[in-house]
């Protein structure tokens, strides 16, 4: 439903920039970090995403936290921008430095998104896992061979554009990482989805390296193999889960899961680090083994 510019304090403080030329805000959701609301662009004819950050949380921050996220946004947004892979959405414009709230306008994908999904479907089928993990996992490469980690790789940040037969596209980059760059955050907690964060995160942002993303993915494959994550509870439940339980068996969730799957999924989960996948390529490569054995 179209809302008005002055329903939303974000909106409000970006009508004058914006107004002109983008019509018919509608409001698609929030997150911890931002909103995001639907923009209809007059002069290219298209729809396009505008995420903001929000208002709420910036002015529960002291000047230097600000300073410190107001700066990071225009890092990771600017790092962001360079991705360019058909699975990873289109970034189209930034604000300027001295506007606030700070925004980004994105590539609207029209879709559903994977939690969604698993929520209406549960369990997924091998084909149905296969083609999200060609299309996301490739993406997630892209990201690290420029030196890129997600950290909040989840189902909700996965859109199925058009269906379950259309384009799977990695959409929300809040907390990006950028492995030449020292941590912008001023905090020391773990950053990210509880359910999906891997031990080394839970421990702080800063000893995070790209496997991370693979041990995400692997919770993420767990989910959609199974219907539910790995470890749940509340946030100390889970974060007990992550760094201390063996990945739970799929065949009590799931007795017709592909053979295999248990071993790709602990390895991609391993505590370590060093003992998951090296590469996005390399899980995939596992994965792929699953169409021929399964």
């Amino acid at each position: 439903m179209n809302i008005k510019w002055e329903d939303y304090k974000e909106l409000k403080f970006l009508k004058g920039k914006l107004n002109k030329r983008y019509t018919k805000p509608i409001f698609l959701g929030e997150g911890k970090f931002g909103k995001v609301f639907k923009l209809e662009d007059l002069k290219l004819k298209r729809a396009c995403a505008l995420k903001v950050l929000s208002l709420a949380g910036l002015d529960k921050l002291n000047e230097d936290q600000k300073k410190d996220t107001l700066k990071q946004f225009r890092v990771e947004a600017e790092k962001y921008a360079n991705c360019d892979h058909p699975n990873i959405v289109k970034i189209y414009d930034i604000s300027d430095e001295d506007t606030y709230p700070p925004f980004l306008l994105l590539e609207f994908v029209k879709g559903k998104s994977l939690d969604k999904w698993l929520n209406e479907k549960g369990k997924l089928s091998l084909g149905e896992i296969l083609r999200i993990s060609k299309a996301i996992l490739p993406a997630l490469g892209h990201m690290h061979k420029k030196l890129l980690v997600h950290q909040d790789l989840k189902p909700s940040n996965i859109m199925l554009e058009n269906g379950s037969n259309g384009r799977c596209v990695l959409v929300d980059f809040g907390i990006t990482k950028d492995l030449l760059l020292p941590s912008l955050t001023s905090t020391k907690k773990p950053i990210g989805t509880p359910s999906y964060i891997p031990p080394e995160q839970w421990r702080g942002p800063d000893i995070v390296t790209h496997t991370a993303d693979i041990y995400s993915f692997g919770v993420m494959l767990y989910e959609m193999v199974t219907g539910e994550v790995p470890f749940k509870g509340g946030s100390p439940a889970i974060m007990r889960g992550h760094l201390m339980r063996n990945v739970p068996q799929i065949k009590e969730k799931n007795p017709n899961a592909p053979e295999g799957v248990q071993k790709i999924i602990e390895k991609a989960m391993a505590k370590d680090p060093g003992d998951r996948y090296r590469s996005t390529e390399e899980f995939l490569n596992a994965l792929k083994t699953l169409s021929i054995t399964g």
